[in-house]
């Protein structure tokens, strides 16, 4: 098949291809107006050793400070994705960005239950760090804080779904119009 003839196809079924653009378009835009609305709310988390006491022998330098307190934040970033903070709103991550800094994003339905979801995470690792400065890091605890969170509404980009389904339709529509071809002949 030549590209002449391919033209010539396109052009006897534009009407298919357009009727199909304009689909794709409809249902894009369906998509986009019935998704709900979300919140997203970022915040830090920063991990830091406790000052020394002069009372206790000392053997413990900061390299071996950085690499411990690095597999704290490994150990967070496990912990925090098999714990269910929430049934009702499951999407929480935690990331380890440094072996003192973790970011945390959090999304939600409304904004005052993204600070409660915030709240219950907070009170969650704050209590295992506690466990853990108990038993495993009693000669040397491990300090943690938190940056305060920042909440933003997630908006979905219209005109690019909207022409992402354009695309889709056009590419849908000359594929149905080869096919008809084909089983036409």
């Amino acid at each position: 098949m030549e590209l002449k003839e391919i033209i010539k196809i396109l052009k006897d079924n534009i009407k298919i291809i357009i009727i199909f653009m304009v689909i794709g378009g409809l249902m894009a835009t369906g998509v986009v107006a019935s998704r709900p609305v979300k919140y997203e709310g970022k915040f830090s988390i920063y991990l830091n050793k406790a000052p020394v006491n002069p009372n206790m022998a000392q053997n413990y330098n900061d390299f071996y400070s950085l690499q411990s307190l690095s597999n704290v934040a490994d150990f967070l970033v496990e912990w925090t994705g098999g714990e269910d903070f929430d049934k009702n709103d499951p999407d929480f991550k935690l990331k380890k960005k440094t072996a003192l800094y973790l970011e945390g994003v959090l999304a939600t339905d409304s904004e005052v239950r993204a600070q409660e979801l915030f709240d219950v995470v907070i009170g969650m690792i704050r209590g295992k760090i506690d466990q853990l400065n108990g038993s495993i890091f009693a000669g040397a605890q491990v300090l943690i804080s938190f940056s305060d969170i920042d909440i933003s509404k997630n908006s979905f980009s219209f005109w690019r779904y909207f022409f992402a389904g354009i695309f889709g339709g056009l590419m849908l529509g000359v594929f149905i119009v080869f096919v008809r071809h084909y089983f036409k002949n």
